[in-house]
């Protein structure tokens, strides 16, 4: 008999403060730092004629990493407190959950192992699978979602002016050469 429920043991709540906000990263926007070595990044790309290079992926997850990416330790080890509570208490079925303001979903199956998804919204950003491998990140968090769209939308426009800057100056170039040979040619017919 597959149940669902929602965590009502008050006890057992309060021992893990499944209730409680853990001061998780509100992404605001990119740092007027961060923004200008996006830029840099980006003219580097339009002049050598490449789109994003390794150079740009690697700073791109650092700062991710450090302004977006929540970090899952409290959620991960909570929800596997949580897991091992049902599990000892030999529950089946489907447990939610509200852990450090994520949502969770237990699913605990007859064989003994467990499934953990952990969401943000309708969106499962954590997973969790006993049978293959353990802890997997299966997709992003609003706040990512946001910086990406920032870091990309910057990239692009910074690539872009930059591209057409390099194009401009080459037609620049291209006259003042024109123009000079003109100059040089009726020069020298003119002796």
């Amino acid at each position: 008999m597959i149940t669902k429920n929602i965590i009502t043991d008050s006890s057992f709540k309060n021992n893990l403060n499944i209730n409680s906000v853990d001061g998780r990263k509100k992404y605001k926007g990119l740092p007027d730092s961060v923004a200008e070595k996006i830029k840099e990044l980006a003219r580097d790309g339009a002049k050598k004629n490449e789109y994003m290079l390794d150079d740009f992926r690697n700073y791109y997850k650092s700062v991710k990493l450090k302004y977006a990416s929540p970090n899952f330790s409290q959620v991960k080890s909570t929800a596997l407190s949580t897991m091992n509570y049902y599990m000892n208490r030999r529950y089946t079925g489907d447990i939610f959950a509200d852990i450090w303001g994520y949502g969770a979903k237990f699913t605990m199956n007859y064989d003994n192992t467990p499934l953990i998804d952990i969401y943000e919204g309708d969106t499962a950003v954590i997973s969790y699978d006993a049978k293959n491998g353990g802890w997997r990140r299966s997709g992003m968090t609003k706040d990512e979602k946001a910086f990406d769209r920032d870091v990309t939308n910057l990239y692009l426009a910074e690539y872009r002016k930059t591209k057409e800057e390099m194009k401009n100056s080459q037609i620049t170039t291209k006259t003042e050469i024109s123009i000079n040979i003109s100059k040089t040619q009726s020069f020298s017919m003119s002796v």
